[in-house]
């Protein structure tokens, strides 16, 4: 059987040095002209000097076992470049053989596909990548025909569910992403929820989901994303058993998975809805139906005692105060001075779980999973009894202006980077954002806990590989210093939001994305702009189209505005003169968040708010350039942009800083509406000449 890492053994060293010599060979030899450009096996190759010091970062975590944590501009081709030793590493190394890459979402997973098998044609090297995500993911061949026999389906229900029956069994498949779009609430009904329930199953024999588990278990290369590998961690999952190297992609998100794997929420409906349930159906004594009833009373009467504090901490202590309470997540909730009252509540339930468990084993009731939400529900107001000891963090979600759940999630991080660095094997961390305004990894490295898990290895601050684009020449950033104060006036900020976004997209001719923190304040702006007077289409995020179908609309209409909020700040990736401005509205700060609170107790003079908001805005800015030849203008309309700007432009690769519309203009006419015009040198204007 083979080892679980091949670091447990004696590595033959020879073996790594020849992957690395190849990996050296490989960049020289392509570009010994000294030509920028080539093409190798019809594949066309760009040199970028970063790409290069990048890749050999990688492989010499592969070389020396190293947790390396990197950051990689923009355009640098970090997907080939981290690619590439892997590759040579695994034709090289005879106990090389098993790698994962995680990224954030199923969509780069794919993406990635593409890239690896570009890859292996471009070098000559044979790995067969596979794909790894949740169960979730896929159709259940059980839940569709359990559907489709039941009598309390409708015949339209059924006409749909037997369409996506036919398209499983012609395309030998149950993959969701290899389906035809299907719609989110057909979906939830059919998709595979409990694996553990596979074994006993009907439909086993036909089922195509072992085969995927299967083919997992035994692959060279896994492409999965952050949630499902740390759930995988977390479940000591066999197909991450004989892993040699791991790669984080997009890294900057993998805090983000854990907490959402290891977090869920309290929700009072639910709870309610379980109570009433035992209350109506199994309890025959009026005494205990009116202990149920009156437990169901104290349990809505305590989230709202913490409904209220949440809503008074928020109006207290938030730095957005005109961001409704609506829109709101993360609000902090403080159990002091309700201790015998949740006490109480955790007695009731307690009490009211042994009445449920014995009368379900009278009735010889085995299987009720409500069950498990009690006990689930006991632990958890137990921990959160325990304040400032407790394992969660606790915070109000506000879904209403009248209810809310109650959040949590893991105060430690370290536990799944724990598992992961007692493999001893090299482990990569990368993005295009992991860097402070320090200028090093510390806040990345203490978030995830890095730094108090490493014992076997080194843990390697890679040398920062820059983009390989002209920010001095191709951009300018743009702020607005006199624009009024959304937090002290909000109504007329949003007023001269208005006038400014009209002034700023005329300028650039369209070809504008502008990016929200608030859904309220964009629908305003959408609402009250003219849009009657512009000669372009300006598209809002939301309605009837996807998020996907709308980028691929505003793409393709090449002087069109799209006002957008949430996933828009990052991910998506528009070359060319269609996205020739990015306008940020508001900088990016979280009013309030229960897991900032926390990680400010511990990380000292780092502010979590601040480090958040300049990554969320290197983000947000990242989408102007994504090509050698973007030219563009990145617009701040926040007066408090002044306050931050030492921050904020210490990790921006932007060198043209102005306060002055003029210089829109004029940058604007020589090289995005002059589209015949000579492009040339923009006249940089340094901070100083900003500042008179």
């Amino acid at each position: 059987m083979k080892k679980d890492s091949i670091f447990a053994e004696n590595r033959e060293e020879n073996e790594y040095e020849v992957a690395a010599q190849e990996v050296r060979n490989f960049f020289s030899d392509v570009y010994a002209s000294g030509k920028k450009k080539a093409i190798i096996n019809d594949i066309k190759l760009v040199y970028r000097l970063g790409q290069v010091k990048f890749s050999r970062q990688i492989m010499n975590a592969i070389r020396y076992n190293q947790i390396l944590v990197v950051q990689a501009g923009v355009g640098i081709g970090k997907t080939v470049g981290y690619l590439i030793p892997i590759f040579y590493s695994y034709k090289n190394a005879k106990k090389f053989k098993n790698v994962v890459i995680s990224t954030s979402n199923i969509g780069l997973q794919q993406q990635l596909l593409t890239d690896i098998n570009m890859v292996s044609n471009l070098l000559g090297i044979n790995i067969t990548p596979v794909i790894a995500k949740g169960a979730n993911n896929y159709a259940c061949l059980e839940n569709i025909n359990r559907i489709l026999n039941s009598s309390y389906t409708s015949d339209i229900e059924k006409s749909t569910i037997q369409n996506i029956l036919q398209e499983i069994q012609q395309k030998d498949t149950i993959d969701k992403d290899e389906l035809t779009q299907i719609e989110k609430e057909v979906w939830e009904k059919i998709n595979l929820k409990n694996v553990s329930k596979c074994t006993h199953c009907l439909h086993s024999r036909h089922c195509l989901y072992p085969d995927i588990v299967k083919n997992m278990n035994h692959a060279n290369l896994i492409v999965t994303n952050h949630n499902f590998l740390t759930k995988s961690v977390l479940e000591r999952a066999q197909w991450l058993h004989q892993t040699d190297l791991v790669v984080f992609d997009e890294a900057h998100k993998l805090e983000g998975a854990i907490r959402d794997i290891q977090g869920d929420v309290l929700d009072t409906n639910i709870i309610s809805k379980t109570l009433l349930y035992y209350k109506d159906n199994l309890v025959d004594s009026f005494y205990k139906q009116d202990y149920i009833r009156q437990t169901i009373s104290d349990i809505n009467h305590f989230f709202g005692v913490l409904s209220s504090r949440a809503r008074k901490y928020y109006n207290k202590y938030s730095k957005e105060k005109n961001i409704s309470i609506v829109e709101c997540d993360k609000v902090p909730i403080f159990i002091r001075k309700t201790d015998d009252e949740l006490s109480q509540i955790i007695e009731r339930l307690s009490n009211i779980y042994d009445l449920i468990h014995n009368i379900n084993i009278k009735n010889r009731y085995r299987n009720d999973y409500r069950e498990e939400y009690l006990i689930k529900w006991i632990d958890i107001l137990q921990d959160m009894n325990k304040k400032d000891k407790s394992k969660n963090i606790y915070w109000a979600n506000f879904l209403n202006k009248r209810y809310i759940e109650i959040g949590y999630t893991c105060r430690d991080t370290s536990n799944v980077v724990e598992l992961l660095m007692k493999k001893n094997i090299p482990t990569v961390f990368t993005s295009g954002t992991l860097t402070g305004p320090d200028g090093d990894y510390s806040y990345f490295e203490n978030s995830l806990g890095l730094k108090a898990n490493v014992w076997h290895q080194s843990l390697t601050d890679g040398q920062v590989c820059i983009s390989p684009y002209n920010y001095d020449k191709n951009s300018l950033f743009y702020y607005d210093s006199k624009i009024p104060n959304p937090n002290d006036e909000h109504s007329k900020y949003l007023d001269e939001l208005v006038v400014k976004i009209t002034q700023l997209i005329k300028i650039t001719n369209g070809r504008t994305l502008v990016l929200f923190t608030s859904k309220e304040d964009m629908n305003y702006v959408y609402q009250n702009i003219d849009k009657e007077q512009f000669q372009f289409e300006i598209m809002v995020q939301g309605g009837e189209d996807s998020n996907s179908k709308i980028c691929t609309d505003f793409k393709n209409n090449v002087k069109s505005c799209l006002f957008a909020t949430g996933a828009f700040w990052e991910g998506i990736d528009i070359k060319g003169r269609s996205l020739s401005q990015v306008i940020i509205t508001r900088l990016p700060f979280v009013p309030v968040d229960a897991i900032m609170d926390s990680k400010g107790k511990y990380l000292e003079e780092q502010n979590p708010y601040i480090y958040d908001m300049i990554q969320k805005l290197a983000q947000g800015t990242g989408r102007l350039i994504r090509g050698m030849r973007d030219v563009g203008i990145v617009s701040c309309l926040d007066s408090r942009y002044k306050k931050y700007s030492d921050y904020v432009e210490s990790v921006l690769p932007f060198e043209n800083y102005t306060d002055k519309l003029e210089d829109v203009c004029e940058f604007s006419s020589q090289y995005i509406t002059n589209l015949d015009g000579q492009r040339g040198p923009y006249k940089k204007r340094t901070k100083k000449e900003d500042n008179n």
